[in-house]
């Protein structure tokens, strides 16, 4: 038996194990499978929650679908409107645009249109402006021929007045040539300068007290004072200054002819019987003189005599030339004449004498070489030349004769010029500043203009009661000096401005209300002419 518990024991043993392993087995293979089907399951009831969630979702998703769609139907409809609007609003566009287009060509029609207006108006504003300046041209020239004409009418209203100076005479005067100045006028017009010139007592006549003709005129500097030298055919010397003092000499009552400078304070005086004294002056305040020195040349009517170089003289008569030293009192030389003389003049620059003789004939001598003589034709002058002065400034020379006609020539004898005014013989002729001054026996000096010597010569007249037969310009004071026949020194200022500025000073009073419009016109504005005064 128990062989047999034994023996059957073991196999039930093993049995038992083996049905318990399987049972554990089994029983692990039911938990997976059970443990997988509740898995199963919770991911079915999983899924079926989220089958629920989006069934609701597109439940949800349907319902705001569909809301949008009547959206989308009414957004459609709306839009579907709209589009019929914008298409009727596109029709009133189209129509605006039509009716702009033609506004617009309209418009450009209208721009051409205004440019040529433009166009016309600048034109028309142009050729207005063109009117208006040839107008205020035209006005400017009426106002200026106006003033100067009224500038002329004073001066003669003044000069109608007299050679004596009024109150009145003075301020036709400087009216007349403020007015001809202001508008461009000439100032040295006869008129003008003539109602200036006894205006302002410039004009002199001196009491010489001489007995001979003031044959010759000229100015020396004494140790640096001015004075005025006058020679006459009676043996006289006198000098003079601006302050109207008077010096005389004599020199044996010899009949001086001619004179010739020949530095500041000395000069050599000839006589018409031919001699020659140097005269030396000294004294700035009484001048004194002595003779320094005389020669006697030979026979015949001595006419002239000239500078031409340091201590050289040349004296000419009526069938001579003669050379002189005058340091040494000899004669250098002599050359005979053809004819008599009436006239000498030196030209510096080329060292020539100019000599014209009685037969009408011109020579030109070398200062220099006496030999070198020669004949010079100036063609166009029929007269005699009795007078002669050449212009270094612009190098022409200038003719008188004894017909009163002057005749302005070039370098090489061509006439450039004529001026007619003189009735007589021209006794003296210079060229001074801007002028060509002229003395005659018709007792007339002239000043001619050299602006109007392209066309018709005008000239300023001053007569005398003698014939001036000399004359010397002072620039530095701007005065003249004459010598005549009678034995007198007439001297009187060659500058308007001067003249105007001492007229100005010797106004006494302004023109009344009335005398203005009298004389100058109510239209002009009423002006004072003293000096301080204001329009």
């Amino acid at each position: 038996m128990l062989l047999l518990w034994r023996k059957y024991g073991a196999l039930v043993g093993v049995a038992a194990i083996s049905c318990g392993v399987t049972y554990f087995v089994c029983n692990q293979a039911y938990e997976a499978k059970t443990a997988e089907l509740q898995e199963q399951i919770s991911d079915l009831q999983k899924k079926e929650l989220q089958a629920k969630v989006t069934q609701r979702v597109s439940e949800q998703m349907e319902d705001i679908a569909f809301q949008q769609k009547n959206i989308s139907d009414k957004q459609r409809e709306e839009a579907v409107r709209q589009s019929r609007i914008a298409d009727m609003e596109r029709g009133k566009a189209e129509i605006e645009r039509g009716f702009a287009q033609q506004a617009q060509k309209k418009a450009v029609l209208a721009a051409e249109q205004a440019d040529q207006m433009r166009i016309m108006a600048v034109g028309q504003k142009e050729i207005a402006t063109k009117n208006m300046m040839e107008a205020e041209k035209a006005r400017a020239k009426a106002d200026t021929l106006f003033y100067l004409s009224m500038g002329n009418s004073l001066a003669q209203s003044a000069l109608a007045k007299g050679s004596v100076a009024t109150d009145i005479s003075r301020l036709l005067s400087y009216a007349s040539w403020h007015y001809t100045k202001q508008y461009g006028g000439q100032e040295n017009s006869d008129n003008v300068y003539k109602a200036l010139l006894y205006s302002s007592n410039s004009t002199e006549k001196l009491n010489t007290a001489l007995k001979g003709n003031v044959r010759c005129v000229d100015l020396m500097k004494i140790d640096g004072a001015r004075w005025v030298l006058g020679l006459t055919d009676y043996g006289e010397i006198i000098l003079c200054n601006d302050a109207g003092e008077l010096r005389y000499f004599t020199v044996d009552n010899v009949p001086f002819r001619s004179m010739a400078m020949l530095s500041n304070n000395r000069m050599a005086a000839m006589t018409s019987d031919g001699m020659v004294a140097v005269l030396e002056f000294s004294g700035a305040r009484i001048p004194q003189m002595k003779v320094t020195g005389m020669i006697r040349l030979g026979t015949g009517v001595w006419k002239d005599i000239c500078s031409i170089g340091k201590d050289i003289l040349v004296a000419t008569s009526n069938k001579s030339l003669t050379w002189i030293n005058s340091r040494l009192m000899a004669i250098k030389d002599i050359v005979s004449l053809e004819s008599g003389l009436h006239a000498l003049g030196f030209e510096e620059e080329t060292g020539m004498l100019h000599i014209f003789g009685t037969n009408g004939l011109h020579y030109v001598v070398s200062a220099s070489n006496s030999n070198k003589c020669k004949r010079s034709d100036i063609k166009g002058v029929k007269e005699l030349v009795t007078a002669f002065f050449h212009d270094k400034h612009n190098g022409t020379n200038i003719l008188g004769t004894e017909t009163g006609v002057i005749y302005v020539t070039d370098k090489n004898g061509h006439i450039i010029s004529t001026m007619t005014g003189h009735t007589g013989a021209i006794t003296s002729i210079k060229a001074v500043n801007n002028s060509i001054v002229s003395t005659s026996y018709d007792h007339t000096m002239r000043f001619w203009s050299f602006a109007s010597m392209a066309s018709i010569a005008e000239s300023i007249e001053f007569r005398f009661d003698s014939w001036p037969l000399s004359f010397v310009v002072d620039e530095e004071s701007q005065m003249i000096w004459i010598g005549n026949e009678a034995g007198g020194m007439n001297r009187f200022c060659t500058s308007v401005t001067k003249n105007a500025n001492a007229t100005q000073s010797l106004l006494r009073r302004e023109f009344t209300q009335d005398e203005w419009n009298y004389y100058i016109g109510k239209s002009v504005p009423y002006r004072t002419f003293m000096k301080g005064g204001g329009k």
